[in-house]
């Protein structure tokens, strides 16, 4: 590997997690409607933008390392692409693009695994050709954690639908 491609990934993975970072800030404004906070909170939304922005060129930059970064890129554009019709269709009055904005919603959070599922993979793979692979195995781990916490979190949502979860304060939280 020559050192323009090592740096050019090294300023890539810093954006990534800038990215993070912005997509952390940006879902602070969620807290936004609750009467305890003010009202200026709600403007931390356009760090959602911002980190999607980062994570954009981050794969687009990162797209030619290996097939895992650049299908991560493909699912993260098409994860865009379903968040504006989502967005599009929670607007509606219909009850018929309200329901498939709440469908949309979900296909958007099983894109968001994949597209991090991929750059962790591509990650993995990335680290055992240069050489790393214990760096590498904690990118494999990295990638199984994180889909094994997002199955973890989206069973218990379901589950949160039940009547007796429901009724029962404990559980419900």
């Amino acid at each position: 590997m020559d050192e323009k491609q090592l740096k050019a990934f090294r300023s890539s993975f810093t954006l990534f997690w800038l990215s993070q970072i912005c997509f952390l800030l940006g879902s602070l404004h969620f807290d936004g409607r609750f009467k305890v906070l003010p009202d200026a909170i709600v403007l931390l939304v356009i760090f959602q933008v911002i980190g999607y922005v980062l994570m954009e060129i981050t794969l687009y930059r990162t797209r030619k390392v290996n097939h895992e970064f650049y299908l991560s890129g493909i699912t993260f554009i098409i994860l865009g692409a379903v968040s504006i019709l989502k967005s599009v269709c929670s607007t509606s009055t219909d009850d018929f693009y309200i329901n498939w904005a709440k469908g949309l919603d979900w296909s958007i959070q099983v894109l968001k695994c994949i597209t991090y599922f991929y750059f962790f993979l591509g990650c993995y793979k990335y680290f055992v050709s240069l050489g790393h692979t214990h760096i590498g195995k904690k990118s494999k781990i990295g990638a199984i954690i994180f889909v094994s916490l997002f199955i973890l979190e989206r069973l218990t949502v379901f589950l949160m639908f039940f009547n007796g979860i429901r009724a029962n304060i404990m559980a419900n939280r």
